[in-house]
């Protein structure tokens, strides 16, 4: 950006990017391989990425020296913002998701009889439970028989992970958006030195004293 001294379609081609990396997470499922787990975080780190340092020069190009600070904080409030909201819909998705429906499913499709998985959730069971802090699924596999054990992990495990991928829709829309936000984003000229603002001022005073000290005289 520095030596093109342009960033309207850089962080556009980085939002695209995002949201093809962030696409492809649609397909997770619990044997996924390794090695295509790297490659889809990968390209969704090439798509976030530039955003980290960009959107920052672009705030801080449009403000005035003296609002550098303030435009910088209210930037990292937004973005704070930004991701307790994503999380939490994300998250709320994801759980809405993890139904025993799901795991039924997951765990039959595992290869354990249907016949022996119940279509209602076992008394007591609260899928919810596996999400949260210090929650595991050890209380909800003590009742099932030894026979089915390694069944029910794999679904449950193959459950989250299906979860986990509908989940990531948000991510892929936000950044679809931010996309075409920002192709109709206004781009200014880059400063062409940091301290440019400042010399003109300096400048402007140091004729305005100049004129004083002349009209003094």
């Amino acid at each position: 950006m520095s030596r093109t001294g342009h960033y309207k379609w850089l962080i556009a081609a980085s939002m695209a990017v995002m949201a093809i990396g962030l696409y492809l997470f649609h397909d997770l499922r619990v044997n996924t391989d390794t090695p295509v787990l790297w490659l889809w975080m990968l390209v969704a780190g090439l798509g976030v990425g530039p955003s980290m340092a960009i959107f920052t020069l672009i705030v801080q190009n449009d403000v005035p020296f003296a609002m550098l600070g303030t435009a910088t904080s209210d930037l990292t409030l937004f973005r704070q913002i930004g991701t307790s909201v994503g999380l939490t819909i994300a998250f709320t998705i994801f759980r809405n998701n993890l139904t025993w429906g799901l795991i039924h499913d997951s765990v039959v499709t595992a290869g354990a009889p249907a016949a022996a998985v119940p279509l209602t959730a076992p008394a007591g069971f609260d899928p919810g439970a596996l999400t949260a802090v210090g929650g595991s699924g050890t209380s909800a596999l003590s009742q099932v028989p030894a026979p089915l054990l390694g069944f029910y992990t794999d679904g449950f495990h193959q459950a989250f992970s299906i979860a986990i991928a509908n989940s990531v829709w948000v991510g892929v829309a936000a950044a679809a958006l931010a996309f075409l936000t920002t192709l109709v984003l206004h781009e200014k000229p880059l400063r062409a030195h940091f301290h440019a603002e400042q010399a003109a001022r300096a400048g402007v005073r140091t004729a305005a004293n100049g004129q004083a000290a002349e009209s003094a005289k």
